[in-house]
């Protein structure tokens, strides 16, 4: 009803913060964007021994160890950034 409408908390995020989320976003490269969109938004396993599993490896055709490479470099560049 509307009524249970009004009473919804206005979750989305301000324009301030979308501003920042898109500068944080654009301290990564490409490859980095990926795995972190693959790992964190879209929540594929980073690899998987099960050939009919979708994951972040196999997507981005690299093996599960270069995405944990570019997840750590993703929170280093991000942390720096926050500093």
């Amino acid at each position: 009803s509307e009524e249970r409408l009004t009473r919804l908390p206005d979750t989305a995020p301000t324009p301030d913060v979308l501003a920042e989320y898109k500068e944080a976003w654009a301290q990564l490269n490409d490859k980095e964007q990926q795995a972190v969109y693959l790992c964190y938004v879209a929540g594929l396993p980073e690899e998987s021994e099960d050939p009919n599993r979708p994951s972040a490896a196999k997507t981005m055709g690299v093996t599960g160890r270069s995405v944990r490479n570019y997840l750590r470099r993703a929170k280093e560049k991000l942390r720096k950034w926050q500093d």
